[in-house]
């Protein structure tokens, strides 16, 4: 006790009896207990958390998402390198066979919403795919499918080039919400595991273009909302049919084609 508590006591004996004093420490040490001794229980599912947190920055490569992501909007003709699109369908089966711990549930939606993303992104984006490059430097991109070695009529080449445009807006509408994704789980990772995440990086950016003046545009593209009910990916084809009300977007409609959608 200190000098002041010591006395305080002393000079109230009946109030501050031995059973009194004894229930007084009892409670802060249970106090104690609950409140400042490490829960191993709490820290074992921490530590599988940061696990998969450090397997989604490495595959996701989120040290570069500015950079890698710049070919999916650039040139009006989405591309990736074949290195980074294994990456990201590792990460895909990555996510999908994780066992969570089930602590932290906004955490664990945030990964497997951005997963539900990924999978479209990725089906999508191979729907048109051609390639370049040699076996070791392969790069993927959308295939300009309106153009061909023979001769199309108008009405055939149009329905072509109104694919082509409906493909290339739809994976960059796609690529935005997977950024949206990414940068909701960079804020679930900031509330429940490491407040410090990121927050000198900042949140991940895109950058499209370039516009007729040879410029590029740099986007923050975040959900406006952060309600769980909005953030959550609501499949392919709502998504088609809403992703102009999600953010910053690039396309609109739904086309049949993309139903079901199976690519490997």
């Amino acid at each position: 006790m200190c000098k002041v508590h010591h006395k305080l006591i002393d000079d109230q004996p009946l109030k501050y009896t031995v059973s009194n004093l004894q229930e007084i420490k009892q409670d802060h040490i249970d106090w104690v207990n609950k409140n400042l001794s490490p829960d191993a229980d709490k820290q074992k599912d921490e530590e599988k958390y940061a696990l998969y947190v450090d397997k989604w920055i490495e595959l996701a490569d989120i040290n570069n998402w500015k950079a890698w992501t710049s070919g999916v909007f650039a040139g009006g003709q989405p591309s990736i390198s074949k290195n980074k699109l294994d990456k990201l369908k590792e990460l895909n089966v990555y996510l999908l066979s994780r066992v969570w711990p089930k602590r932290y549930e906004n955490l664990e939606f945030a990964f497997i919403n951005l997963r539900i993303v990924l999978t479209d992104f990725i089906n999508v984006f191979e729907k048109y795919k051609a390639k370049t490059g040699s076996d070791d430097d392969i790069t993927y991109y959308t295939e300009k499918i309106y153009k061909t070695n023979g001769y199309l009529e108008q009405k055939q080449y149009q329905e072509a080039l109104d694919r082509f445009n409906f493909q290339v807006d739809l994976v960059q509408d796609l690529g935005l919400e997977l950024t949206r994704s990414a940068n909701y789980l960079c804020d679930q990772i900031r509330k429940y595991l490491m407040y410090s995440f990121r927050t000198e990086e900042g949140v991940l950016l895109i950058e499209y273009g370039p516009n007729m003046n040879f410029q590029w545009t740099t986007v923050r593209a975040e959900f406006h909302k952060t309600d769980r009910d909005f953030v959550n990916y609501p499949g392919l084809r709502k998504f088609m049919e809403t992703r102009r009300h999600r953010g910053a977007g690039f396309g609109n409609g739904v086309r049949e084609e993309y139903f079901p959608i199976r690519f490997e």
